[in-house]
């Protein structure tokens, strides 16, 4: 297959071929305002705390996992992102009852035990129900007075964290990467209502700041559970995004290429952003 990119509303996408070449783009990151009087023994103190500090990535798993089974499938990026980030992974609300043997995620086998999600869904439309305003608020309540730089999610877990970014829950985050994750109107529509009652001017900006945070989406090009013009569409709603489709199916993929493209994308995201901070 020939690698290819289009651009459409904010969101680019790629598909890798064989020779996996990478295509790298500059995000247009918002600019952060510092106050100026301040002294030099202070911007000495704060340039070193930033340079010890480890900056804090949400991580919010898929349907039918746990942020321990999430831990686990993605070992092989988790450890080179430790390096780096503090990970912490939030386990999902609601237990599945009936045991879900797979759910399509290719990584799993055997079925766990314990099997959770974001928000149920009616199983034979497969359209969630009405406790996802439950989901975000107790993803709110949970992340309560923690400040996080980014946000990793696994198919619901991604289409969660982009929904909940809009919404402005975490004001500190400045990157949001997706795997797997689908579009579903539902979750946008009841971070609407999660917007705080302001100006209308003031409650615009909300929602663009959370567009303009830079996105990274991977979508599978085998992928039966979450084909990839669902991501695409993810991509386009949460704005300024980029998908980038690998070859394997419903997984957070850790191949070596992927997870570089992953770090480097955080890495240029993250660490710009400091030090437009510094300055």
């Amino acid at each position: 297959m020939s690698c290819s990119k289009s651009e459409r509303r904010g969101c680019s996408i790629k598909t890798e071929s064989g020779g996996m070449r990478l295509i790298l783009r500059t995000f247009s990151l918002m600019a952060m305002n510092n106050n100026p009087t301040e002294g030099a023994t202070t911007n000495t103190m704060t340039t070193a705390a930033v340079a010890t500090r480890k900056m804090k990535v949400l991580c919010l798993h898929g349907r039918c996992q746990s942020g321990s089974i999430m831990s686990n499938k993605i070992a092989g990026a988790r450890k080179k992102l430790q390096r780096v980030y503090d990970l912490d992974f939030l386990d999902a609300p609601f237990e599945i009852k009936t045991i879900v043997a797979n759910d399509g995620d290719q990584q799993q086998s055997p079925p766990p035990t314990r099997q959770l999600e974001w928000w149920t869904r009616d199983e034979s439309t497969g359209k969630p129900q009405s406790n996802v305003k439950e989901a975000f608020e107790y993803v709110i309540k949970s992340t309560k007075g923690k400040e996080y730089d980014a946000v990793i999610g696994f198919s619901q877990g991604g289409l969660l964290g982009t929904a909940m970014v809009l919404m402005g829950a975490f004001p500190t985050v400045r990157a949001v990467v997706t795997a797997g994750s689908p579009f579903r109107l539902e979750p946008f529509d009841a971070s609407d209502r999660f917007v705080p009652k302001l100006e209308q001017e003031e409650a615009s900006n909300i929602k663009q700041r959370g567009k303009d945070i830079p996105k990274l989406h991977f979508a599978g090009e085998t992928d039966k559970m979450v084909p990839v013009n669902s991501v695409q569409q993810l991509c386009e709603i949460g704005g300024n995004g980029r998908v980038i489709i690998h070859e394997k199916g419903h997984l957070f993929p850790t191949k070596a290429v992927y997870v570089n493209e992953m770090l480097e994308f955080l890495r240029m995201t993250l660490d710009d952003d400091d030090v437009k901070n510094q300055k």
